[in-house]
């Protein structure tokens, strides 16, 4: 079998565990609310809109990083969503990432055959198909999968630069095209890419000006269609081609009610340092500054180390670049790495759900690197490397997927009980409304693959996004619709749904403890009675009550109006 083959079969294999992992770690279901934005926004694009129209009552349908105040659209660019929803219309949208996470273990094993034939090619593609960094991410719905293969394309056409002293055209607008696309995904990834690409063609292609101007040319025009669709996205939900949705979301719109330690204000969100910069109040008082990125790079750095190689990721590039043979794409391959920390470091959060989520375009980088230092060896110190790095992997994958299929509500706070009540539900058409149990307090230990630290508390928005999640972005599709209860709401739930039957859905830390009642079972308890009641401010949450006393019905204690 030739290298190529087992590359081949190293990328099935692992797009495979990628996909056993979204089916039966994550139950197939979108668990952080970046991925539940991501999903809103493909199936609209599915359909044909970029935005739906608002869901009323706003306070029974308010989800995070959804602007819902002249219509309903997720704030993040529109890249990513619209590859996903060519999975949407063809049903097939969990295998999106699985198939694009392949694709990159093929082009970093070729990435590693240009630089060191077919014994890099299977070190650098092995690494990147055993990775627990980069199969967890691909078993998700993040966008960060469809970046690294942009950045793998890059990577590939800077070292064709390299070897060749410039790049051919058609090799150059595909590079193009990957920081376009990574652009139209995450902007602050395509400044690392293009510059990586920028300073590879003036690195080692400025001796024919000619071929670099034409490479240039052509690198353009494959990252023009996807900025002018992302500044055409922007237009249509700002007003602005020049303004993002999440920066306008973050200036404008209400923080959630119920987490004390968010702090939504105009520049929050804005990348840099200072006082008004940071929209989370742990971080150093709300505000970013040195060492609070400090400390985001540590902990990327900790998911990495956890996630990546283990020891391998430490000792490996050292050894590339002390190594005279392999020094100056070290270099460069480290270059782009520390470039992806430092545009970061201008971002006040760390992001660290599913690994170093946010350095994840230079990981194809990084995987290359570090296969670099591993091929110095001979075949004896090689197959230590090897050995290390699998069972390092190994512990890597067993407490990963532990914390992913915790009982305890599931990763992030969200498991798959609305959406297994959805599937079989046989009441008719109803509108289900969520309360929460008085034990739905805390999330499961998690410490792999996120930076929140045991026994964190989660707040009701995060609960209820595991319930408005199964919504269609045309909130009057399907036979159930899952809103917010509040008794302030009821009243006009109603009158948004007249053809529709309500329940109230009483959800639990323990499943078996949950409640599922026809409305009108209960709403003669007084402490539930609508009669009087002021609905909630619209970035309401959830609504609380107690656990049931024993050997007595029901008791519902509902919190103060505002």
């Amino acid at each position: 079998m030739t290298h190529r083959r087992v590359v081949l079969a190293l990328a099935f294999a692992s797009m495979i565990a990628a996909r056993a992992i979204g089916r039966f770690a994550l139950d197939d279901l979108a668990h952080v609310m970046d991925e539940i934005t991501y999903l809103f926004q493909a199936k609209l694009f599915a359909s044909g809109h970029v935005s739906a129209p608002v869901s009323l009552p706003r306070a029974a349908f308010n989800m995070w990083f959804i602007d819902d105040r002249t219509s309903r659209f997720g704030i993040f660019p529109p890249g990513w969503p619209a590859v996903l929803a060519i999975g949407v219309k063809l049903g097939l949208e969990r295998w999106v990432n699985p198939l694009l996470h392949a694709a990159t273990v093929v082009i970093v094993g070729r990435a590693g055959e240009r630089l060191g034939g077919s014994r890099l090619a299977l070190i650098a593609a092995g690494l990147y198909a055993v990775s627990p960094q980069s199969v967890l991410m691909a078993g998700s719905l993040m966008s960060h999968t469809l970046v690294a293969l942009a950045g793998a394309i890059v990577l590939f056409a800077a070292i064709a630069c390299m070897q060749e002293k410039c790049v051919s055209p058609r090799l150059a607008a595909l590079a193009g095209a990957s920081v376009g696309i990574t652009a139209a995904t995450r902007p602050l990834c395509a400044v690392v890419l293009a510059g990586a690409f920028g300073a590879a063609m003036l690195l080692w292609g400025r001796a024919d000006r000619r071929k670099l101007a034409i490479a240039s040319l052509a690198a353009s025009a494959g990252a023009l269609p996807f900025v002018l669709g992302l500044f055409a996205f922007n237009h249509a939900t700002t007003g602005s081609a020049l303004r993002f949705p999440q920066m306008s979301y973050f200036d404008e719109h209400l923080a959630p009610s119920d987490v004390p330690f968010f702090n939504y204000r105009k520049g929050c969100n804005a990348l840099g340092f200072g006082p008004s910069h940071g929209c989370d109040l742990t971080a150093r008082g709300g505000t970013h500054g040195l060492s609070n990125a400090r400390e985001n790079l540590l902990v990327n750095l900790r998911a990495w180390l956890l996630l990546l190689c283990g020891p391998l990721l430490v000792v490996a590039p050292v050894l590339a670049v002390f190594r005279k043979a392999t020094r100056t794409i070290a270099l460069f391959l480290l270059g782009l790495t520390l470039a992806s920390f430092a545009v970061y470091a201008l971002y006040w959060h760390g992001g660290t759900c599913f690994g170093a989520r946010f350095h994840h375009a230079t990981l194809p980088a990084v995987i290359v690197l570090v296969a670099l230092g591993a091929s110095v060896g001979d075949r004896r110190t090689l197959a230590g490397f090897a050995a290390i790095t699998l069972a390092w992997c190994g512990v890597a994958y067993t407490r990963s997927v532990r914390e992913l299929t915790d009982a305890r509500w599931g990763y992030w706070g969200i498991d798959d009980r609305f959406a297994k009540l959805r599937s079989g539900w046989a009441h008719g058409k109803a509108v289900v409304m969520v309360a929460f149990g008085g034990d739905d307090v805390h999330n499961p230990k998690l410490e792999w693959t996120t930076e929140i630290p045991t026994g964190a508390m989660w707040m009701l928005n995060i609960r209820a996004l595991g319930a408005l999640a199964q919504n269609e972005p045309a909130i009057d599709a399907g036979e159930i619709v899952f809103a917010k209860f509040h008794p302030g709401l009821v009243a006009e739930i109603e009158a948004r749904f007249p053809d529709r039957k309500l329940w109230l859905f009483v959800s639990n830390d323990d499943r078996a403890r949950d409640v599922l009642e026809p409305w009108e079972a209960v709403r003669r308890d007084p402490k539930l009675d609508p009669a009087g009641r002021r609905p909630p401010r619209e970035n309401f949450d959830g609504f609380r009550v107690e656990p049931p006393k024993l050997e007595q019905p029901w008791m519902f204690t509902p919190p103060p109006d505002p």
